[in-house]
């Protein structure tokens, strides 16, 4: 079934093509895989992502952000994940102090992120291996727009439970969006990618502050999990 999504939207991203209607940038907003492994990613690559590549060959024209299933439940099991921000405030920090604390968590996503072709640091590092924890592209202009794209990930405390079970339960960090969202200010649009929606999933308490954030500097945020 998996393949026969992939073949129907790159059949429609062709007709598109063909009508002279092609979209400028591709948002693939999380659950890539199903449960975060390594052969998942080479499926996807192979039936769907390579094919797209070569539909958009100018770099920087196609965006993943992961979601709870490109979270592999089977690594760090024993890091706590829910209520961790109560004990180590900082956990969610775009800095070495939060890198250091969370670093431990990030095997459960080097699976995704060996197979993202998003963005690294300077230093050559996965966005999420990073002390950042999001990234941004302000290079796009499009049609005489500025676009700048800021990446972040809802999943950080995802796996282990039943879905529903974590409802209000996640973040993307608010220090996170914050900084990013500062780095792509100056551009005319702004869009933000996440994986979950935000009133349903995340920490009651941070979604007035977060929706505050999103509303002040006026972006777009694209989610997905609604599948």
């Amino acid at each position: 079934s998996q393949e026969k999504l992939f073949e129907y939207l790159l059949k429609e991203i062709t007709r598109k093509f063909q009508e002279g209607s092609e979209p400028d940038l591709v948002f693939i907003t999380g659950d890539i895989a199903h449960g975060g492994k390594q052969e998942e990613y080479n499926t996807f690559y192979e039936k769907f992502l390579a094919r797209l590549i070569e539909m958009f060959p100018e770099e920087g024209r196609i965006f993943t952000i992961p979601g709870n299933h490109d979270v592999d439940i089977k690594e760090a099991e024993a890091v706590q994940r829910y209520g961790i921000q109560e004990k180590l405030p900082h956990f969610l920090f775009p800095n070495h102090e939060g890198f250091h604390v969370r670093e431990p968590l990030l095997s459960r996503f080097k699976a995704y992120s060996e197979f993202d072709i998003t963005e690294t640091d300077r230093k050559g590092k996965h966005w999420l291996q990073s002390e950042a924890g999001f990234y941004t592209n302000c290079k796009l202009q499009i049609k005489g727009r500025s676009i700048g794209i800021l990446g972040i990930n809802t999943a950080w405390f995802c796996g282990g439970g039943k879905d529903n079970e974590e409802r209000f339960q996640l973040t993307p960090g608010k220090a996170m969006l914050e900084k990013g969202l500062e780095v792509i200010k100056d551009c005319d649009i702004r869009i933000v990618l996440g994986h979950h929606p935000i009133d349903t999933w995340f920490i009651e308490a941070e979604t007035p502050s977060l929706r505050a954030l999103l509303a002040r500097y006026n972006v777009l945020y694209l989610h997905g999990h609604l599948h």
